[in-house]
């Protein structure tokens, strides 16, 4: 799950960075066609990148600060002139700083329009060091001054607590369903020991049955046989009854025996018991 979240994470940043990347290339187009100082240079362009939603950072190669928005100033929580003429480093986490520089060094070597640190959670440091998670974008700019980087900054923290808050949720939603799931294998298996129990019973109970059953038939045989004609029509009327009563007994019992050892308990089986019952029963005088 949290891969998964991950992963949408990931596509989201990309294509972020994508269409941010497409915008400021046009921005850096127009400036590179400046000489001197092109961030100044044209009054229209500047009043464009300060009106700009979003935190943009010139420095040189070698990183130290040229220019910054408005929008970088409110994000930082920098004056523009505490920044300006800073390494780019002031912005980075103490973690981080250490190989910073040599990632500088390789934009420089191969300067191409790109986000910063593709699937890699990134942070700035503000002025009160407070961190925050963000997305960069760098854009060089080939000027006669030598090669000008632009970063482009969007600060992504409602963005990861929604992410987070998600995470949780789904977190929340497998606990409940792997507790959900414990509680229906534990009841699969009590409902597995009762109906083991109700087996053992009912093979007990026909076992111990079938004995006084088959007595009942083979006596009822015996004293029919013994007597003969002796025997009163009522009471040879009744006799029948008898014997068929514990014919049909025999024959629930050997099916109970059956249904006790095919190990589980068949609805359609003990239907046909339940019916063969009331049969019996509604035959009886």
């Amino acid at each position: 799950m949290s891969e998964n979240l991950t992963a949408r994470k990931e596509q989201r940043s990309g294509s972020t960075g994508h269409s941010l990347g497409d915008g400021l290339s046009t921005l850096s187009g127009l400036a590179a066609a400046n000489s001197t100082s092109w961030w100044l240079a044209d009054e229209r362009f500047r009043l464009v990148v300060e009106a700009i939603p979003i935190a943009l950072i010139a420095a040189d190669r070698a990183g130290r600060i040229d220019f910054v928005n408005t929008a970088t100033e409110k994000l930082f929580r920098y004056r523009a002139g505490e920044l300006v003429g800073q390494s780019v480093e002031i912005l980075v986490p103490e973690r981080f700083r250490g190989k910073h520089p040599q990632h500088r060094e390789d934009f420089g070597t191969t300067p191409d329009p790109r986000e910063m640190g593709s699937g890699c959670d990134l942070y700035g440091l503000r002025k009160d060091g407070a961190e925050i998670p963000v997305e960069i974008s760098l854009i060089p700019v080939q000027t006669d001054q030598g090669l000008i980087i632009v970063s482009a900054i969007i600060d992504i923290s409602e963005r990861r607590c929604a992410e987070n808050e998600l995470i949780h949720t789904y977190s929340l939603l497998e606990s409940r369903v792997e507790e959900r799931t414990a509680e229906l294998n534990q009841a699969n298996q009590q409902l597995n020991v009762l109906n083991e129990n109700l087996d053992a019973f009912v093979y007990v109970a026909a076992h111990d049955l079938q004995e006084p059953v088959r007595n009942l038939v083979s006596f009822a045989t015996l004293l029919r046989r013994d007597l003969g004609s002796e025997l009163p029509e009522r009471a040879a009327r009744d006799l029948s009854h008898i014997t068929d009563a514990a014919k049909r007994m025999q024959r629930l019992v050997g099916d109970l025996l059956r249904l006790s050892q095919s190990g589980k308990f068949q609805h359609q089986t003990a239907a046909r018991l339940a019916n063969r019952l009331r049969r019996d029963r509604a035959r009886d005088p």
